[in-house]
């Protein structure tokens, strides 16, 4: 029988906005005199590794693929350029189809959280100009890593983890869930491939994601 949600936490990027090709198109314009080849790695790479915080990719870009040994400083400039990049952009974007309405509904009947790999003061700088801040009763951004910030979650409200929902595009969020035991929801925009083992319940936008909850069996992220 399935457990009923006591807590709902979401990924940013990819969830709740649409801005998944901003911050894809940043990371190009940053390396915007690297070969085609190195260009096509820095994509493979941001795709597989989302959620994943941005300086934590400028370090394997510059050690993987460029050969460099880049210092912090070095490191927070490219962090920095990318930032002014994308700030703009992703408050103005568009929200994930379904996204507000579901947020509207639940968060008088659950408490939410968003928990992403933007870092921390972005992050909430960016949910509060676009008007979401009061959906969420906890906004956690990078430096933290997912599966502490899901752990610190269950840890304040005394939640268990199998009734937590995680909600997310990428396999970072995933296996954070996993390794806490939290049943799992994928977003996978039509036409990307589906990042998550078969059990995995997947929805294009969050359009059906109450339908989901309600009716759908939640398999935990175990597969």
């Amino acid at each position: 029988m399935q457990l009923v949600p006591v807590s709902i936490v979401f990924d940013f990027d990819g969830v709740i906005v649409d801005s998944v090709a901003i911050k894809s198109q940043a990371f190009q314009d940053v390396y915007a005199d690297a070969t085609p080849e190195q260009l096509a790695a820095i994509d493979r790479y941001h795709h597989a590794h989302g959620g994943v915080s941005r300086r934590e990719k400028f370090r394997y870009f510059e050690a993987a693929l460029f050969g460099r040994q880049t210092d912090p400083a070095g490191i927070e400039a490219l962090a920095e350029r990318y930032r002014t990049i994308v700030y703009e952009k992703v408050v103005a974007c568009r929200l994930i189809p379904g996204a507000l309405d579901f947020l509207n509904d639940i968060a008088q009947r659950l408490p939410l959280h968003l928990v992403s790999g933007t870092p921390q003061e972005e992050l909430e700088a960016i949910v509060e100009r676009r008007g979401l801040h009061h959906f969420f009763q906890r906004v956690i951004g990078a430096p933290t890593l997912k599966p502490a910030a899901f752990a610190t979650l269950a840890a304040e409200y005394g939640h268990d983890p199998r009734r937590m929902v995680a909600i997310g595009d990428s396999t970072t969020e995933f296996d954070a869930a996993r390794g806490m035991g939290m049943p799992f929801v994928g977003i996978v925009a039509e036409g990307i491939a589906n990042p998550f083992p078969p059990a995995i319940p997947v929805l294009p936008d969050m359009t059906g994601l109450a339908r989901a909850l309600d009716l759908s069996a939640m398999a935990a992220a175990t597969g």
